[in-house]
């Protein structure tokens, strides 16, 4: 089997989303873990569907590299839009509990 660039970068990309997912889900909790859960059970039925059909036809998936690019790069996008969401609320609590806070005053 030859890899190709294509496959370094399909790859890859994969890899960065698990792993972010992953990171989600162990380091959220409360309804920032079941936010965090969605993509992976989108992602995951999607990746069941994938390996279903290649089990019963090889030749009924060839596209299947770039529909798993694809549906990753839904759930990472998905991760950090809640990311930067739970960021901001976050950010306009700790606003609220200190009065007179900026963007400046957080720390990192």
């Amino acid at each position: 089997m030859i890899i190709t660039g294509f496959s370094l970068v399909v790859g890859t990309f994969i890899l960065v989303y698990l792993l972010c997912q992953v990171a989600a889900l162990v380091r959220w909790h409360g309804l920032r873990r079941w936010v965090a859960a969605v993509p992976a059970l989108v992602v995951g039925s999607v990746a069941v569907k994938i390996v279903y059909e290649l089990g019963v036809d090889l030749d009924s998936h060839k596209l299947w590299p770039i529909e798993a690019l694809l549906w990753s790069a839904v759930g990472l996008g998905f991760l950090s839009a809640a990311y930067l969401v739970y960021g901001v609320i976050e950010l306009a609590h700790l606003s609220k509990n200190r009065g007179d806070a900026r963007v400046d005053d957080v720390p990192d």
